[in-house]
């Protein structure tokens, strides 16, 4: 028989609470209710954005010892597949950290030498759009130095 009368308790309590939500709300919920929602998705939005910071920190930062480890030990192009591998091992239920996607960090580290620029500015940003202006900058410094070469042949021609 309790389960019964349990049963009946949770009916009853959410009978009231169903005529509770039917009545009018007091004067100026609506506008607090309004107010507490705009400030629970612009803490979403900053949590986001502090997430995403931090992970395009952290990018920038691997492909920059990536760089280092290959300029100063001569470490070759197959230290990125191995070190994603062990990634993968250690973390499988990360994305993000393939051969590919370590070697568009090295490339981004490579583009954005100046680390405070990117936790300042390009950290603020998706890292799609990261990789999206590093792809344009790096187009641009090849066309800039392909045309410099050009002009120096025809200067010295």
């Amino acid at each position: 028989m309790r389960p019964n009368r349990c049963f009946s308790i949770i009916e009853v309590g959410k009978s009231l609470m169903e005529s509770q939500l039917s009545i009018s709300p007091p004067e100026g919920y609506v506008a607090w209710l309004k107010v507490i929602k705009e400030r629970i998705r612009s803490a979403q939005q900053k949590a986001v954005l502090a997430a995403n910071s931090e992970m395009i920190t952290l990018y920038w930062q691997i492909g920059r010892e990536i760089l280092e480890r290959q300029e100063q030990q001569g470490w070759g192009a197959k230290v990125v597949d191995r070190l994603a591998d062990d990634l993968r091992r250690e973390f499988p239920e990360l994305s993000g950290f393939s051969s590919r996607n370590l070697k568009y960090m090295r490339l981004f580290a490579e583009t954005w030498m100046d680390g405070q620029y990117v936790q300042r500015v390009v950290a603020q940003i998706s890292w799609g759009h990261n990789l999206e202006r590093t792809h344009i900058r790096t187009f641009r410094l090849k066309r800039r130095i392909s045309s410099n070469k050009v002009l120096n042949c025809l200067n010295t021609g």
